[in-house]
């Protein structure tokens, strides 16, 4: 009988110690309740997201206005027109045809515009596919900082979006240490009675 009680005690302490140093099971995505999600929005929030800082994010409701910063409707310089976007959680993507070929442009939030070929207060941007006409860059700077006001990034704090794995190995370790104690403490008075 006392084997049998071992036996399941060393299998519980392995298991354990395995718990502690494989870590948590992967969290799952979830949403933080302030910041809804279009059902269109491409996005993971939650989740295994390692940033340094808060993440600028793009909130629903804001296609109008995006789509009137990036020229919709309007005839641009070099012969060009908005033909279509897309909405990342932080990005926009601006399609464009000028003289009969396709330009896209990527607007962002200014603090991740590496490569940027300008800024305005709220946003910057660069080329991402195609060669535009030089005139359409400064058309467009001017349009965004004429109509960007309106316009506001919700920033998600890395607090919400980084999971509290360091607390759960922690307390898998405690609880592998005390039961390795256990185990020892009990093996002595076995080998003693």
């Amino acid at each position: 009988m006392g084997r049998a009680v071992s036996f399941d005690f060393r299998m519980l302490v392995t298991g354990v110690l395995a718990a502690a140093l494989l870590g948590p099971a992967p969290a799952r995505a979830t949403k933080p309740d302030a910041v809804p999600q279009a059902a269109e929005t491409p996005s993971r929030w939650g989740g295994f997201d390692f940033l340094a800082e808060d993440e600028a994010v793009i909130v629903p409701g804001n296609e109008d206005l995006l789509a009137s910063i990036v020229g919709k409707g309007e005839k641009l310089p070099g012969g060009c027109e908005f033909t279509g976007g897309k909405i990342d959680k932080n990005r926009i993507d601006a399609t464009y045809q000028c003289a009969g070929k396709e330009v896209v442009v990527e607007l962002m939030h200014p603090a991740k515009a590496e490569g940027a070929a300008a800024r305005t207060k709220k946003f910057a941007f660069r080329v991402k596919q195609g060669a535009p006409p030089p005139e359409l860059q400064s058309a467009l700077e001017s349009t965004i900082r004429g109509r960007e006001a309106s316009f506001e990034w919700k920033l998600i704090p890395l607090a919400t979006r980084r999971p509290a794995a360091s607390w759960t190995l922690l307390a898998g370790a405690a609880l592998a240490a005390l039961a390795l104690l256990g185990w020892l403490l009990r093996s002595r008075r076995t080998a003693a009675g």
